[in-house]
């Protein structure tokens, strides 16, 4: 087994984290997706595909639909799921109801949001706002999960995460998984901060199995969000033993 702590190693690491840099054990989400027998995830906030297209490096095979609702990143989603039989992109934005909203359109696009960013925010500079369609998971469900499946959402949709797992209703029942946004330094207005989430999470029934990934200032080395992955156990995921 590979050791992190042969001299060898410790010495491409030392080099490394002075470039801001590390050597570290890798785990990738797919392991996760496979030991709790998911086939179906819901890419929440698909943005271009970045994250099923990650998803398929590391191995992952079963069903992905994508949901954007930003009308020109979504044709790049779409052509990106074009070329691929299992993935589908879907033009709307979830949400806690149905109907249409006014989205902050960024000069970068993956910080869209539905929400207005606070005046301290790191982000770039909002460019615009546009009607988007938004519907409830809830009212969605049917159309695009199949009884059979385990089903993991993907929430990557700049502080609207706890609006949208509250248009679940019923349907966040039937979640074998969850991957959403935790934010340290909130970034939008109405952000809920990460122990409001967690909270959140648990008295929704689901446990935190990793933590992934950091949005940080490289002047101050502050972590401004980081991604949970929360997963039920087995027995309490409703029509499964």
């Amino acid at each position: 087994m590979f050791n992190l702590d042969n001299p060898f190693v410790q010495l491409v690491r030392k080099s490394l984290r002075s470039r801001g840099f590390d050597v570290v054990w890798y785990r990738p989400l797919n392991t996760l997706l496979a030991c709790q027998g998911i086939n179906l995830v819901l890419d929440g906030g698909a943005n271009s595909g970045q994250y099923a297209i990650e998803l398929r490096r590391q191995g992952y095979r079963g069903r992905i639909v994508s949901f954007e609702p930003q009308p020109g990143v979504f044709n790049q989603l779409k052509e990106a799921a074009g070329r691929d039989g299992n993935w589908s992109a879907v033009n709307i934005g979830l949400g806690d109801e149905t109907g249409e909203l006014e989205m902050n359109v960024f000069a970068d696009s993956v910080y869209g949001s539905l929400l207005q960013p606070v005046g301290r925010a790191a982000t770039p500079p909002v460019v615009g706002r546009q009607v988007v369609p938004i519907r409830r998971l809830d009212a969605i469900w049917n159309d695009h999960c199949r009884p059979e499946e385990k089903v993991f959402l993907k929430l990557d949709v700049q502080g609207y995460e706890k609006k949208i797992l509250a248009g679940a209703g019923s349907c966040l029942e039937k979640l074998a998984g969850i991957q959403i946004e935790m934010s340290l330094v909130p970034q939008y207005q109405g952000q809920p901060e990460w122990e409001e989430m967690l909270q959140f999470m648990r008295e929704k029934g689901f446990s935190l199995w990793k933590i992934e990934k950091g949005t940080w200032d490289p002047k101050t080395g502050r972590e401004s969000e980081l991604d949970g992955i929360f997963f039920r156990e087995p027995a309490s995921v409703p029509g499964r033993s």
